[in-house]
């Protein structure tokens, strides 16, 4: 069983480069980022205040969460529907940040992903995979990028959806976002001691798949 167990900063590409990584290897693969930004959905769509633990954890009561490979494309399925069109928007992506902090949300999903870790080789990225939830994974990687090109990169991604969005709100963004997950009590977003690290700040996508199945194939 080979645990492929990826972190890093947001707009990093490492969703993308795990993707392709499972893609590439027939590795199934879990995103967690999408389970706290399928939460987040749930708090907007039922109007609750994303600050207020109280409002998150109402929409917590039996979330259940499926990912699937259809013509090459991952979807994520938040008790049976389809919410891969919702969950990338810039206010869902703030609000994911925002009750990620909370403990118990934490402990649900954290709980989901290690049952789906005890099961089979995978692939999954997050933020605390290599250090919380998958410690003893067979190979993990930290995935980071300059700031400023990572803001390039979410802009360009955001324009092409068609959101009206300004650079300089969105490198601010990140810079907060990076705050909150490097100084969190629970799960702070850090390289775990025998992480590779993976600078995709001149880096393809493509680039980085590469290197990831290389040191993969070096574990074989």
């Amino acid at each position: 069983m080979i645990r492929i167990a990826i972190d890093g900063t947001a707009s990093a590409g490492k969703g993308s480069i795990a993707k392709g990584v499972a893609e590439r290897l027939s590795f199934p693969y879990i995103d967690t980022g999408a389970m706290y930004r399928s939460i987040a959905l749930l708090v907007l769509e039922a109007q609750k205040d994303c600050h207020d633990v109280n409002d998150v954890l109402s929409v917590l009561d039996e979330v259940q969460f499926d990912f699937t490979w259809e013509s090459g494309q991952l979807t994520t399925w938040l008790n049976g529907r389809n919410v891969n069109g919702l969950i990338r928007s810039k206010e869902v992506g703030v609000f994911a940040s925002v009750v990620s902090v909370y403990p118990p949300v934490r402990e649900k999903l954290s709980l989901i992903q290690q049952q789906y870790a005890q099961r089979e080789s995978l692939v999954m990225d997050g933020r605390d995979i290599g250090t919380v939830i998958i410690p003893d994974a067979e190979l993990k990687v930290f995935v980071d990028c300059d700031v400023d090109e990572r803001a390039r990169r979410r802009y360009l991604e955001l324009q092409k959806k068609g959101e009206s969005v300004q650079l300089v709100d969105i490198r601010q963004d990140l810079i907060e976002r990076d705050f909150r997950d490097r100084n969190r009590k629970i799960a702070p977003l850090q390289q775990a001691a025998d992480a590779k690290l993976l600078d995709t700040t001149n880096l393809s996508i493509e680039e980085g798949i590469t290197k990831i199945v290389n040191w993969v194939q070096a574990l074989v």
